[in-house]
């Protein structure tokens, strides 16, 4: 890996080509982590058993872990929600398990079919992030910005794992594409398959608003240091009937919240069974109580310092949100925050979060252009410290470690 970000730096454009790259770059990386997931799986001791069985679980059995099994049973049998008190499907967005179902309607095996799904969205994520930087970003840049966060240590959740992750970002991608090109209510469109996929869709309903204003020139900002520039007053009038066509992509979260409130007399049922994962919502959870004992009782605990590390990922991302704002726009900054705090808020001791991180997608391109800055050695250990790390996470989750 350390060879190929090297050469990737030499010659961004002249070795593969500014289009092939993230198709090369992610082939290449999904292929090197099924072969570690399959091998961890066929030859370690103690190796958790797959979430579900399925063609070929023998050899991608690694992929499908967790929330893999929730995936499944929803993509399999539906809804479910018989009493208050315990675990329930009704948790996870209907989005990804339904293109689970048609796809495995398809190929005929709906487990298989959602390891095909996340790497198929995947890809996507790897080409569209590519072009929004080159649309950005010196070339140099662009290709750091890509290997960071194809080569993110919590990364593999794109790379066929049975998760959403993949399918919530690449419909994120997209929308904000189709926004940049005016096409306000393509974008809403797509951006409601984000808000069906998980509840943090609405922190894309919130950056596509803030960046259509902000192309039409509607937001104003106070006269003052650069740094404290922030927008603080909206101008409508500047925007277009059209521009309304963002708010389509809260339609996804909108019709699950209906589809719940019909079935189950709560719209919100989703967020209150969450606390059956022993993460109630309240002052406990947002002051991180539980991972404070952890600290204090389990301090040697591998496990409990993967949660400060998850915890300090998800807080350094969220402190660059003003520059992003300034570097990219504050449309996405608005995304940036929405999608990290909704998380920091919403876990009681961080864990999630190093996954959560993969959907700030300019984070990634800002650290990447910070890191062209620095020699090209110190760039080149980045990235390959950064894939090891990834290869590693994927061996362990593939093992049956609970790691983010």
């Amino acid at each position: 890996m350390n060879a190929l970000a090297s050469a990737a730096f030499r010659h961004p454009r002249r070795s593969l080509g500014p289009r092939l790259l993230p198709v090369a770059v992610y082939l290449g990386v999904l292929g090197v982590l099924v072969l570690v997931s399959w091998q961890t799986i066929s030859r370690g001791d103690g190796v958790v058993g797959s979430a579900v069985a399925f063609r070929g679980d023998g050899v991608l059995g690694g992929l499908a872990r967790y929330d893999g099994g929730w995936y499944h049973h929803i993509s399999q049998f539906g809804y479910r929600y018989h009493q208050p008190g315990v675990q329930s499907p009704v948790a996870f967005f209907p989005g990804y398990p339904l293109a689970m179902r048609y796809t495995g309607s398809l190929i005929g095996d709906n487990a298989l079919a959602g390891i095909v799904v996340t790497a198929v969205c995947g890809l996507g994520v790897a080409v569209l992030f590519s072009a929004w930087c080159r649309a950005r970003l010196a070339p140099a840049a662009a290709t750091t910005a890509l290997l960071l966060l194809l080569l993110y240590p919590y990364g593999y959740y794109l790379y066929g794992v049975m998760y959403a992750e993949a399918l919530f970002l690449c419909a994120t991608l997209l929308a904000f594409h189709l926004v940049e090109r005016d096409h306000p209510v393509a974008a809403g469109v797509v951006g409601a398959v984000a808000s069906f996929t998980r509840p943090v869709g609405i922190a894309v309903a919130v950056g596509l608003a803030l960046r259509v204003l902000e192309r039409r020139g509607a937001l104003r900002r106070p006269a003052g240091p650069a740094w404290l520039a922030v927008p603080t007053r909206v101008d409508l009038r500047r925007a277009r009937p059209g521009d309304a066509g963002v708010l389509l992509a809260l339609a996804g979260l909108a019709g699950y919240a209906g589809f719940l409130w019909a079935e189950y007399g709560d719209p919100f049922l989703f967020s209150e069974v969450e606390r059956y994962w022993d993460q109630p919502p309240g002052p406990r959870t947002w002051l991180k109580v539980e991972l404070l004992q952890d600290l204090r009782f389990h301090i040697t605990s591998p496990f409990v310092w993967g949660l400060v590390v998850q915890g300090t990922l998800a807080l350094l991302a969220l402190a660059t949100v003003p520059f992003v704002g300034r570097r990219f726009g504050w449309g996405y900054a608005g995304y940036v925050f929405v999608v990290l705090a909704i998380a920091l808020v919403g876990t009681k001791d961080f864990q999630g979060l190093g996954r959560y991180v993969l959907a700030a997608f300019p984070v990634f391109a800002l650290v990447g252009e910070l890191l062209t800055q620095r020699p090209r050695s110190l760039r080149c250990a980045a990235i390959a410290c950064s894939g090891l790390a990834l290869v590693l996470a994927a061996a362990g989750f593939a093992h049956g470690l609970y790691l983010s």
